[in-house]
This record gives structure tokens, sequence and C-alpha cells, in this order.
């Protein structure tokens, strides 16, 4: 009786510790806040998983893992109740006096399939004192797109047109901490 007893609490405490969103069409995630379709951007909890129910049985769970001055957003993928994907550097974020990173993630259908893709883009600036390149900042693209036929994510090159036209479609700002720059 009492292993029954703890069997449920540990279960109920499991359920307690996730927030649940239902979105339509996308979401977007970047700097601990989230956006469900055409909604308000909201803060995710940092101490619980926040899952999103998408369309066609297609889930998305995003959990926190915090360093000091780093905090790495795991996407867990599910569709129905087998296991799509982890990318364990969904999104990124950190600030100090030195260093910039930002990765921001959106999941929406971009191939027009009807199931949902994963986009993530990630910008860095590093501020140092090392010459000639004291200076170093990038701009990185990955798209991943589900694939019927194979049940899997396939991610796209940088020569194909959706990745090429991702690149003005998902794009943020990000301060460089020098000489008010903007990558």
């Amino acid at each position: 009786m009492k292993l029954l007893y703890v069997f449920f609490t540990l279960l109920f405490s499991d359920l307690a510790q996730a927030n649940e969103f239902r979105f339509i069409k996308k979401f977007h995630f970047t700097q601990g806040r989230f956006k469900v379709d055409s909604g308000k951007y909201k803060y995710i909890d940092s101490n619980i998983v926040t899952v999103f129910k998408g369309p066609k049985d297609q889930t998305f769970e995003l959990e926190a893992i915090k360093s000091k001055e780093l905090t790495f957003y795991t996407l867990t993928v599910k569709r129905g109740e087998s296991l799509a994907l982890i990318i364990n550097d969904f999104a990124v974020m950190s600030k100090t006096s030195k260093v910039r990173i930002l990765k921001e993630g959106w999941v929406e259908d971009i191939d027009g399939d009807g199931y949902l893709d994963i986009i993530q883009r990630e910008k860095t600036f590093i501020m140092g004192k090392r010459k000639p390149s004291a200076h170093y900042s990038n701009d990185k693209l990955k798209i991943k797109l589900w694939n019927s036929q194979t049940g899997s994510y396939v991610e796209k090159e940088k020569t194909d047109p959706i990745y090429i036209k991702a690149l003005k479609l998902f794009n943020f700002k990000l301060y460089t901490l020098y000489e008010n720059k903007v990558l």
C-alpha cells in the first residue's frame, strides 16, 4: 500500500510539473519567452517542462537547463507517443560583459505539408582583446523539415530555396555590446 502511495505521489507531482499550451499554426521562443500563434509573449517557468500541443498529434516539450551565465533550452518532439527528435540546444541565451549569445526557435509549417517544422537561428558576439580578431560574430540558421515518407526530420542545405527564404523570414536583432552595432 505504501508503494502504491509513493507511485501516485510521484505521478501527480510529475503531472503538476508541466505547463501545457495548445497552438494551431506556430510558436516562437526567445529569451525565456514564448508566443503561440498570434498571442502575446509569456515568460516560461524554467523550473518545469512547458508542453506545446500542435495539430496532427504533434507535441513539443521545452525544458530549461541553467548554468551560471548561460541558459540552454532542450526541445523534445513527439509524434503521437513516438519520440521524433531531441534538440539539446533548441534555444540559448547568455549576456555578459564580453559575450552575447542568442538562439531563437520557431516551430511552424514552412513547407505547407501540414506538419510542423523547426527553425533555429543563432547570433553570437564575443568581445576580446586578441588581435587581429578582437571581435567575433556569427549568424547561423538551421531548418529541419518533417519528412512524412521517412518519418523523421531532414535538415535543409544553405542552397535550398526554403533556406534562402527563411534567412529573411526568421531574423532578429542582436546588440553586440560594442559601439552599438546590431547583427
